[in-house]
């Protein structure tokens, strides 16, 4: 699969199967916006690995279980590359507890956040149409170029 020029974003891309899924998306030519929460020096070495792959990287500080920050990783995604073609969501909510001790409200929390709901559902949705770069809350519209 060929990836050149295109634009990665993965959320909880610092860490674990996010982070194997940033290097196999950069061997493949996609420049990546690697999303973390935790762990800053982490993602600032995975950027490294990426960019001696040579395709480029940028790590961004967001919590994707909130609007605000996934609208933040969305704008500095597009701010650096122009757009966004692939969006993984790989980021996770654990809850540690016991499977018998956890909340609805717990278990509909992890599973929101790691669906493509999540992403679909929010208004920070960039059309590749707008080259205003304005954002529309309206669903029909993708990302793309």
């Amino acid at each position: 699969m060929n990836l050149k020029g295109k634009v990665a974003i993965v959320t909880g891309g610092n860490s674990g199967i996010g982070l194997a899924i940033v290097l196999e998306l950069a061997r493949q030519g996609a420049n990546i916006v690697i999303d973390y929460v935790v762990h800053p020096e982490t993602a600032e070495a995975l950027e490294q690995q990426v960019r001696a792959l040579g395709d480029q990287a940028i790590g961004v500080h967001a919590d994707v279980s909130q609007v605000a920050e996934l609208e933040t990783l969305i704008a500095a995604a597009v701010d650096a590359f122009g757009r966004v073609d692939i969006m993984v969501n790989n980021a996770g909510v654990e809850t540690r507890s016991s499977i018998l001790d956890t909340t609805e409200e717990q278990y509909e929390k992890s599973a929101f956040n790691q669906s493509e709901e999540r992403f679909l559902r929010h208004p920070a949705r960039r059309t590749p149409d707008d080259q205003a770069g304005r954002w529309w809350p309206d669903h029909q519209h993708h990302l793309g170029a």
